[in-house]
């Protein structure tokens, strides 16, 4: 499936969702519109009725808010079609919405083609119909997408060709390296499928996958492998089974609480790889790690359900946490900060006791590389900051990397 980022909803609230509801269903019914579709109105009509209930907000708007419009028409398909592939559902007429999104004129913007291009060797693929799929990722291909050279190496992979796969992931490279292809590439050349096995040159497609996009946890998590079972560096394996832990991989979280990775500490590695950035550096690091590690996929400077702001911090280089954040939320919150700062959370957690904290106005526990200030506000209600302590002003920073693995082309 296509990774998207995570759209965000304009706060509707449930009113409005029932309207929407109501307006798209009679959508179906009275528009004109499944008239220029290449399917019948009751295979319209059900198309519709499973968006309205399992697409984003934001796009079901879009789709009332342009039913009527022909110029529309390939974008309207192209929701129906992906909402249908994405819920596994209808998948027929998933195959001719998206097929109608292409033909239709006026077409749809370059990217929406691709895309489009790339849901149609998806659906081929796991109707196992190969030539269909391959057709449609080289479709793709043509039309500029990198993602398509990964898709079609997959789709080879399925077929358990792996010396097709490794090829088609090779002429890809480097212009169309995108770190999936990267970890497919070095997954390839680790087991020895279709390739002499070499641990060392798998490796290495890893580390740069990791270098591209860190926060993919099955990359992480094969790093983590690599350096305790290889190269046996415990410490920098922990540093990677730590990213994949804090991204959803359980059998990571599980390597981390058994030994001999139990008693190592990466936390100083991931607080140094802040420390020693200038601001906007540090800023811009830092969002990533909001982004990808809340496990809410939430924009920086974004309030969440609760009332409570969690962003790089305005006046200074910092992690600041403010809002609607009572004393029975701080455990949950400083917990969530301390993983995105120091990734490694266990030793900062054992550092910091809330009980004897909150009672006072403004505190501050000295943390590993960085400095922990809670306020409490005459409401009773929190803030806080994680601060590193020793901020490098160096004219030219440079964000410090994980060791280099052996061999890395």
């Amino acid at each position: 499936m296509i990774p998207f980022h995570q759209r965000r909803s304009f706060g509707t609230g449930l009113r409005f969702e029932l309207l929407l509801r109501v307006l798209l269903g009679v959508l179906a019914l009275c528009s004109p519109a499944w008239a220029k579709m290449p399917l019948t109105p009751e295979a319209y009509q059900a198309a519709v009725e499973y968006f309205q209930q399992h697409a984003q907000p934001y796009d079901r708007q879009r789709f009332a808010a342009h039913h009527a419009d022909p110029r529309w028409q390939a974008q309207r398909s192209l929701l129906l079609g992906t909402t249908l592939l994405n819920g596994d559902t209808q998948l027929d007429s998933a195959r001719l919405l998206l097929q109608n999104a292409l033909d239709t004129k006026p077409p749809l913007t370059a990217v929406s083609q691709r895309d489009a291009s790339i849901r149609l060797g998806l659906l081929a693929e796991k109707q196992q119909q190969w030539d269909q799929a391959e057709r449609h990722y080289r479709n793709a291909m043509a039309q500029g997408s990198d993602i398509a050279c990964n898709y079609l190496g997959v789709l080879r992979e399925h077929q358990q060709d792996y010396a097709g796969a490794r090829a088609i992931y090779e002429a890809c490279l480097p212009d169309r390296a995108t770190p999936l292809l990267l970890l497919n590439l070095g997954t390839l050349y680790y087991n020895g499928l279709g390739v002499a096995q070499d641990r060392t040159q798998g490796a290495a497609y890893w580390q740069r996958s990791f270098a591209a996009f860190p926060y993919d946890p099955d990359t992480n998590y094969n790093l983590g492998i690599y350096q305790q079972q290889i190269r046996h560096d415990e410490p920098q394996a922990r540093y990677h089974l730590a990213f994949a832990a804090q991204l959803g991989d359980r059998e990571a979280e599980r390597k981390l609480q058994s030994e001999p990775l139990l008693d190592k500490d990466a936390s100083g590695q991931f607080a140094a790889e802040l420390q020693h950035l200038d601001r906007g550096q540090f800023n811009l690091l830092l969002d990533n790690r909001i982004f990808n590690l809340s496990r809410q996929t939430r924009i920086h400077g974004e309030t969440d359900a609760a009332g409570v702001t969690l962003d790089h911090c305005p006046d200074a280089a910092g992690l600041c946490v403010s809002g609607t954040l009572t004393a029975d939320d701080m455990a949950k919150y400083l917990r969530l900060a301390l993983a995105i700062y120091y990734v490694d959370d266990v030793l900062p957690l054992q550092k910091v006791d809330l009980a004897e904290l909150l009672p006072h106005e403004t505190t501050a526990v000295s943390l590993p590389s960085s400095l922990l200030k809670i306020s409490r506000a005459k409401n009773n209600l929190y803030s806080f900051r994680i601060t590193p302590t020793q901020p490098n002003n160096s004219p030219n920073p440079r964000i410090p990397s994980p060791p280099a693995t052996p061999g890395e082309p």
